[in-house]
């Protein structure tokens, strides 16, 4: 039977689980990423530049309250009046819909980050599994084996998102919602 390594107190277990110490890596750096295609979202709904749209949306140093703000715009910008009718009114609308969504998958997968990078991880002595367990007022919390297909889930989701929003800033950069469409289209 080979010999545990002895770890010194400065060096974490996992690393002995380089595949894990990667993705959580990912995680966060993914997030980074959604965090600078949220500003650029921003910069497309407040037609401002990229730069001075980051200066703002970067601001905040709470993801939440950069949401907050991206959400806050999107309203401001597209709002309209339940009673309007018309095409103009529907852009509106839809386009509104459309940053909502993309805020609360990233409100949702964001709190999972939060987890992966705050939690407590470790490598179980019994089942030789990965673990972790949440870090709060709470000591006795139980810990709970991670397959790394959960870390390969969130990254998966963040760059599908990543991706969404790009997407949709491109859309709104070449056709404002807040314009009118010069496009043929039947009247409602």
């Amino acid at each position: 039977m080979a010999e545990k390594k002895s770890l010194k107190p400065s060096e974490h277990n996992l690393t002995q689980r380089p595949d894990y110490v990667s993705a959580i890596g990912m995680v966060a750096l993914e997030t980074v990423d959604l965090e600078i295609r949220l500003a650029g979202l921003f910069a497309a709904i407040v037609g401002l530049s990229s730069r001075v749209a980051q200066a703002i949306y970067f601001s905040p140093k709470a993801e939440q309250a950069r949401m907050d703000i991206l959400r806050n715009a999107a309203n401001a910008a597209y709002h309209v009046s339940p009673s309007r009718t018309g095409n103009q009114a529907k852009q509106k609308r839809d386009a509104l819909l459309k940053v909502e969504t993309l805020l609360k998958r990233s409100e949702k997968v964001i709190r999972k980050r939060h987890r992966v990078v705050h939690d407590d991880w470790n490598i179980s002595e019994k089942e030789k599994t990965v673990t972790r367990r949440p870090v709060g007022g709470e000591l006795e919390r139980p810990r709970t084996p991670v397959p790394i297909s959960d870390l390969s889930d969130i990254i998966k989701q963040l760059r599908e998102l990543i991706d969404d929003v790009y997407d949709l800033s491109k859309e709104f950069k070449e056709r404002p919602p807040h314009m009118v469409s010069l496009r043929s289209e039947p009247r409602e």
